[in-house]
């Protein structure tokens, strides 16, 4: 409060003259105790205080995490109040670490910290002596928050016991079997008499063979029942199909191993061949496997059939299964590997490598299922090892040890991960109403999400590593084993192989962002007893704690580092500390410390604070300062950093180290009782000012309360404790009922009624009324 004094002048306010004849005569103690509580009620800026209202702001909770990863590996584990990788909120300064510790698969990490009232989220990071880091979300549950890493029965590393096996179907045909059919086999010669014997069904052949290099048209017009016609391109053969053409039901195309197979050109609307009705491709797999090429499009529109690749296709402009099931046990190499059948759903089940190198699925309707137990690949993979292509998949099971490397990705209703699976967005993966789900009891799986992820009406769930740089994305939609690193940094590895591509973590991985402890800032009015102008900035402390630890995570000391920031006051003021509900017996010899620590000593000589500490019902008080104005060093009287045009100068910091005894966690926010002291009368002891928290406790041995006002104030309060406060300027009250322009803090007042709405108030400043501006806070 500002009180303006001069030799030939006091100008003293209708406020102050109100409540001296309130307490009968500014010279005397005797007061009337109804006009002191209808002043109390009159002045304070809000007339209807929520009964329960104890203006905190904070409150603790209880941490548990547990690592379960490489043997005789210490971690360090921290506990953050935001996301710690999440760019955005980190240029904010609105991560904070609120405990660091050592966990290992002996040893957990067991902590109290403290967060604002506002959250029901803390993260938990697991930090290796690398550096790497990986973090997930815990959520907050009547005061506790745990969550452990990796897997109590192994190493996160470790190859996995298979849990989601795909269906395996056997090879068609043995090369036995082909030779025999290939012994009884007629040579077809297309455009004879031959294709009208088929097509009338009276042909005595079962089984045709192309044995040569001649071009050839399979001019099989009519429908047969299922497996009627056999085809073989016989081993060796190099067969040129020379027109577009269907083929119709009843025929099975057999390409054998060590057959090679042309197919002409064709459009997706044109395409070089078509499989209708129970027709079937087989192409047959081995040491020579057989092969397919071409430049247009091969379409199955064969629901029901099951067409074989255990060779390989490539060089195709567009493989189009529409409504079928195609099993790949070889290699298919295309641009397109489409769906185009609405409302119908493909199925491609790949047991080695399917290659789209432009697109895997043709649009978010028309997108096939997907199993796979061994490498699909959505693009060309360039010189910088990123993938530009796109998947679209309508369901995607990744079977365990499998991969998956994309651009783009969208995904719709399931996405299943087997132990040990890995997917790579080198682009924007979109998950839209997918249920996504690894192992509850497996090894991890991994999803890299290298740019930009979306997520609607989605859920992530079992044990899956997600490489992010937004895990915010995903806050409100995971649960279970679900863990995030930045890229690089999961503990997953990988070798190139026939089904995997190469993934290392990191071995310099980027330092994630040093994030600063939070800052608890104390705001106090120094007019007790009388009332205040309720700007809450004539004594402004921003306070940090922290804490030495041992081994094993036992407490040695509590290091406070408390800055005075403002002085808003014309009149002398200091302040002490106080431990409540922690025998002094169990601490020990405090230090004081820090650059500034000389400032603060000697403001304690001949003040109301002595230099030496208090006892207070067996209680620590520690005096900071016996003058705020000599600590910032301006003179007596001054009003310093409150006003936008005022007197401005450097804040000043004392370090505090408290060793204690034992090793539990003894010293919280909610053991320090900070308070501010100055000379009220003539009274011998010095008049206190604590926040209403505290008001239970009492004065110190040195102070006073007055117990009476404080009993006739009810639950007002001259004193607040906020997170990174940012407190309001000189002159403006901290909010006011009938200007909401005019104030600090216009949610203030609804907050004051009812503390369980706008529990965000102190968020949301009036940006012209405060001093301190958002993002100005750098601890």
């Amino acid at each position: 409060m500002r009180i303006y004094n001069n030799i030939a002048t006091r100008v003293i306010s209708p406020i102050v003259l109100l409540l001296c004849i309130a307490l009968g005569g500014c010279q005397k103690d005797a007061f009337n105790p109804e006009k002191v509580q209808a002043t109390y009620e009159d002045k304070f800026p809000v007339k209807d205080i929520d009964p329960d209202q104890n203006w905190k702001m904070t409150k603790q909770v209880a941490v548990e995490i547990a690592v379960y990863e490489d043997q005789l590996t210490d971690y360090t584990v921290n506990v953050y109040d935001n996301d710690p990788a999440d760019s955005t909120i980190v240029a904010d300064n609105a991560v904070h670490l609120l405990a660091s510790g050592i966990a290992n698969r002996s040893l957990k990490f067991n902590t109290l910290v403290t967060c604002t009232n506002l959250l029901d989220t803390l993260y938990a990071a697991r930090i290796d002596p690398v550096g790497r880091i990986i973090y997930k979300p815990m959520p907050i549950s009547n005061g506790y928050a745990g969550t452990s890493f990796g897997n109590n029965t192994g190493s996160s590393t470790r190859a996995a016991t298979r849990s989601i096996t795909i269906p395996e179907i056997s090879r068609p045909y043995s090369d036995s079997e082909i030779e025999s059919m290939l012994d009884i086999a007629e040579e077809y010669v297309s455009g004879t008499q031959m294709d009208a014997e088929i097509n009338a069904g009276t042909a005595s052949q079962k089984v045709y063979k192309i044995t040569s290099s001649t071009p050839f048209t399979i001019n099989v017009k009519n429908s047969h029942p299922q497996g009627t016609i056999k085809l073989i391109i016989a081993n060796g053969a190099n067969a040129q199909h020379e027109a577009k053409e269907v083929i119709p039901s009843g025929v099975e195309l057999i390409v054998a191993a060590g057959a090679t197979f042309a197919v002409a050109g064709g459009s997706q609307q044109t395409p070089s061949m078509v499989f209708t009705g129970t027709s079937r491709l087989v192409v047959l797999g081995g040491d020579n496997p057989g092969h397919i090429t071409g430049t247009g499009w091969i379409e199955f529109n064969n629901p029901g059939v099951t067409n074989y690749n255990g060779g390989v296709i490539e060089g195709f402009d567009g493989f189009n299964n529409k409504g079928g099931t195609f099993y790949n046990a070889g290699t298919i190499i295309a641009k397109y590997i489409f769906d185009t059948e609405p409302n119908i759903e493909s199925l491609f089940i790949n047991h080695s490598c399917l290659e789209a190198t432009t697109s895997l699925g043709a649009s978010a309707s028309n997108a096939p299922i997907i199993e796979n137990s061994c490498k699909l690949v959505a693009g060309t993979i360039g010189g910088s090892g990123k993938a530009n292509g796109i998947i679209y998949s309508a369901g995607l099971t990744m079977g365990d040890n499998s991969s998956l490397h994309c651009g783009d990705m969208v995904a719709y209703n399931y996405l299943r991960m087997g132990n040990h699976s890995i997917i790579k967005s080198d682009g924007t993966a979109t998950f839209n109403n997918c249920t996504v789900s690894g192992e509850t009891g497996g090894e991890y799986a991994m999803l890299q999400l290298m740019k930009k992820s979306n997520v609607s009406k989605s859920s992530f769930s079992g044990n899956i590593y997600i490489e992010t740089t937004n895990s915010n994305t995903f806050k409100n939609c995971i649960s279970g084993g679900i863990t995030f690193a930045k890229p690089g940094n999961a503990p997953v590895i990988s070798n190139d192989t026939n089904c995997t591509f190469e993934n290392y973590p990191e071995t310099s991985p980027e330092v994630i962002y040093p994030a600063p402890l939070p800052s608890y800032t104390y705001v106090f009015e120094d007019n007790f007893p009388m009332v205040g102008d309720y700007d809450f900035n004539d004594i402004v402390l921003d306070v940090t704690i922290d804490y030495d630890r041992n081994s094993s995570n036992g407490i040695t000391a509590t290091k406070l580092s408390v800055t005075l920031t403002a002085v808003g006051a014309a009149k002398t003021l200091g302040a002490g500390l106080r431990i409540v509900n922690v025998p002094r017996s169990q601490l020990g010899n405090y230090a004081l410390s820090g650059a500034d620590a000389s400032r603060f000593q000697s403001s304690l000589t001949n003040s109301l604070f002595g230099t030496s500490e208090e006892r207070d019902n067996a209680y620590l008080t520690i005096p900071l300062f016996g003058d705020a104005h000599a600590v910032l060093g301006v003179p007596a009287g001054s009003i310093t950093n409150t006003e936008e045009d005022g007197l401005t100068v450097a804040t000043r910091t004392l370090v505090i180290t408290i060793p204690q005894t034992g090793t539990d966690q003894l010293i919280t926010k909610d053991n320090l009782d900070f308070f501010i002291g100055y000379q009220y009368k003539g009274m011998q002891k010095r008049m206190e000012v604590h926040l209403y928290e505290f008001w239970n406790y009492g004065a110190t041995a040195k102070g006073t309360i007055q117990q009476t006002n404080l009993d006739l104030a009810g639950n007002n309060t001259w004193a607040i404790c906020a997170p990174d406060f940012i407190y309001p300027n000189e002159y403006i009250n901290i909010c006011d009922e009938s200007d909401t322009d005019n104030c600090g803090y216009p949610m203030f007042l609804n907050w004051a009624r009812n503390r369980n709405v706008n529990q965000g108030w102190f968020q949301h400043p009036n940006d012209k009324n405060v001093y301190r501006k958002k993002g100005e806070l750098k601890y």
